[in-house]
């Protein structure tokens, strides 16, 4: 089954445009039967399958008179595809890759199932147990969902949600390390007196699962943060089809806020803020000042002023 659907997946880049035009609608019939079988399934099979389904979808693109049955199809992909996010290490890897492809190439079709997509993708970068190139490559994926609902508030909220949910992770990260406020006055920029909150990025989902406060730290808070921050640059520099407004002052204020951290105590009045958790702060602050200093650099270059 895994050699065969490899070959399959060669067959639908190599063979002629009328082999494929007479035979690409049973073709992913098979390869959709081995992504609904899910976690049950072999791995091996898994793998592959999405990986073929990404090939298929990528040939089935340039037949612009199959564009509607081709976004049938991808439809009818996007429910598997959730279930296999869930799912750990090279599964959820090709599995974000066709998700990834099914958003580029037919993005109508994931728009029943956007609220899903967002609230799963939200809480696989904020698990525990997702590397970090993974989570990247997951805030990739959130950062392209507003491309699904073309507007400029589809595209608002979704960067408003990302920076609340940073300048949350923030507070806790930095407490004792900086003025109090901080966190407030941000939030005041993103949702101004008077307006009601959005919904919390992907649901609530359990920040950090049931880690011990030492361990969370270094292995959710902060790859967390650098992955909502990736996002951020991802969405300021990719192509948008309208125009939007860009939040540039919180932006901005957000960058600062974690550029100005050295991890000197600012504050006497925190006896939470121990030692060891001075000197994990001091150990990730390199990771959090480059990752905030390639926001500032998407935002410059995505207001062009």
């Amino acid at each position: 089954c895994w050699l065969g659907t490899c070959f399959l997946g060669v067959t639908f880049q190599e063979c002629s445009s009328e082999r494929f035009a007479e035979s690409y609608s049973d073709w992913f019939e098979k390869i959709l039967r081995n992504l609904q079988q899910g976690p049950s399934s072999l791995q091996l099979v898994t793998v592959v399958s999405c990986t073929s389904m990404s090939d298929l979808f990528a040939r089935l693109a340039k037949f612009l008179n199959l564009k509607k049955e081709a976004s049938s199809f991808a439809g009818r992909v996007v429910e598997p595809l959730l279930l296999l996010l869930n799912e750990n290490g090279p599964v959820a890897d090709e599995a974000i890759d066709l998700l990834r492809t099914v958003i580029k190439l037919y993005p109508s079709s994931v728009n029943r199932h956007y609220n899903k997509v967002e609230s799963t993708i939200a809480a696989k970068i904020m698990s525990t147990e997702v590397n970090v190139k993974l989570s990247k490559k997951f805030a990739r994926v959130l950062a392209m969902l507003p491309s699904v609902r073309v507007s400029e508030g589809t595209w608002s909220l979704m960067i408003q949600k990302v920076l609340i949910g940073i300048n949350n992770l923030l507070n806790d990260a930095f407490v004792g390390l900086e003025e109090e406020k901080k966190g407030r006055e941000i939030m005041m920029l993103l949702v101004p007196p008077g307006n009601d909150p959005p919904p919390v990025l992907g649901d609530q989902v359990k920040l950090g699962g049931n880690l011990h406060v030492t361990k969370k730290f270094g292995v959710f808070t902060v790859p967390t943060i650098s992955a909502l921050a990736h996002c951020c640059c991802m969405m300021l520099t990719s192509y948008y089809p309208v125009q939007v407004t860009v939040p540039g002052r919180a932006l901005i204020a957000l960058s600062r806020r974690v550029l100005l951290v050295d991890g000197s105590l600012r504050n006497k009045l925190f006896p939470s803020t121990t030692s060891l958790h001075q000197e994990l702060i001091c150990f990730e602050l390199p990771s959090l000042h480059s990752s905030f200093l390639d926001l500032l650099h998407a935002t410059i270059k995505g207001m062009r002023r």
